[in-house]
C-alpha cells in the first residue's frame, strides 16, 4: 500500500512499547497528522503533550476503530501486538485493515522507518526524467 502523506493515523500499542511511541506519534503530529487513539496509549500520548482523539477498542459498543477503517477515516494504522486480553481486538483491527488497504505497521521499528519514509518523501520533489536527458546531463558534466 502506498504510504499517506496527510490525514488520520490510528495508534494502539502494547504496554512495554508505550514510551517508545511517543516520538514517533510526535513526528506524525508534526507532519500534519490526525492522531486516534484507543484509551491507554491516548492516556500515555496526551501525558506528553499530544494531541489525540480517543477512538473505542473493537470490543467496545458504539463507533469503534473497526467503523472508521471501514469508512476510510483512517489511512495508517501503529498497532503493536498486546497481551492475551486485546488479541482478539488485534486481529480484527489487522483484518479490517487488509480489507481496506490501511497500511499496518506492527513494530516500533517498523513504526520508526515509516515516519523517516514519510518524512522523506513530503520533504523532496520527485521527478521523472526520460534516460535522455540523464544522457545529456552527464555529457555536459564531461
Amino acid at each position: 500500500e502506498e504510504l499517506p502523506l496527510r490525514w488520520n493515523v490510528f495508534v494502539s500499542v502494547s504496554n512495554k512499547h508505550k514510551r517508545n511511541i511517543v516520538f514517533i506519534v510526535k513526528s506524525l503530529v508534526n507532519m500534519g497528522f490526525n492522531i486516534y487513539a484507543t484509551q491507554g496509549t491516548a492516556k500515555v500520548l496526551k501525558f506528553n503533550g499530544i494531541k489525540v482523539n480517543e477512538v473505542k477498542k473493537a470490543s467496545e459498543d458504539g463507533h469503534t476503530i473497526l467503523d472508521m477503517v471501514k469508512d476510510n477515516e483512517i489511512q495508517l494504522i501503529i498497532n503493536t501486538p498486546s497481551g492475551k486480553g486485546a488479541r482478539k481486538d488485534d486481529y480484527k483491527i489487522r483484518r479490517m485493515a487488509l480489507l481496506h488497504h490501511v497500511p499496518t505497521i506492527t513494530t516500533i521499528a517498523g513504526a520508526a522507518a515509516t515516519v523517516n519514509a514519510i518524512e522523506a518523501l513530503k520533504s523532496s520533489e520527485i521527478e521523472v526524467k526520460s534516460i535522455q536527458d540523464f544522457y545529456k546531463i552527464l555529457n555536459k558534466q564531461l
